[in-house]
């Protein structure tokens, strides 16, 4: 298995991640750049651009006519140097592979090459939160990356819409967890 860990730079930025303190998953967003870049250089990459993007459900994207590879900022900040290290490898397969293969039998057999686990997506580990929270009468919580438009009902009390089930939003604090009021959050649309 390959690992980018002996490159001097990356070696250097996980020890002084290391040493920062508290943070007890995730890495810096910097060291996570300087990580892929490092595996996207030494495969072969070395004109593709790496990018950051805002994606909560995907960790990242293989973009073959624009040759980025597209890293999800959120869930990099959640992701140990592991998890980090196989997501970046997934998308390098991708890409060495070219388009049309999707996780058919090439790009598994050059995701096992890199020495990353071929599999889709990622099962275990951290998510990121979801902004808004949908609660039922009975207590039952739905987690939406999107305030859904319309109403809607809980799906484990009733299989089908029932209006005794009627789900109330919340917009959660990223930071502390708090719940902004319903009169509040449509007060101000979203």
């Amino acid at each position: 298995m390959y690992s980018c860990v002996s490159h001097p730079q990356v070696q250097l930025a996980l020890e002084n991640a290391l040493e920062v303190g508290p943070r007890l998953v995730g890495m810096d967003l910097q060291i996570v750049q300087q990580l892929a870049r490092v595996l996207m250089d030494s495969h072969g990459l070395e004109q593709w651009d790496l990018v950051f993007d805002r994606a909560r459900r995907r960790a990242g994207m293989t973009r073959y006519n624009d040759q980025i590879i597209s890293l999800s900022r959120p869930l990099m900040q959640l992701y140990d140097e592991k998890q980090v290290r196989d997501v970046v490898l997934h998308e390098i397969a991708h890409a060495r592979v070219g388009t049309g293969h999707g996780h058919d039998e090439m790009w598994k057999k050059e995701a096992r090459r890199l020495g990353t686990p071929p599999r889709a997506s990622i099962t275990e580990g951290p998510r990121a939160p979801a902004p808004y929270v949908g609660r039922c009468p009975n207590g039952h919580d739905v987690e939406r990356y999107r305030l859904p438009r319309g109403v809607r009902s809980c799906a484990t009390c009733s299989k089908i819409f029932d209006h005794r089930y009627l789900l109330t939003w919340y917009r959660v604090n990223a930071v502390d967890g708090t719940k902004i009021q319903p009169s509040s959050l449509n007060a101000r649309g979203r």
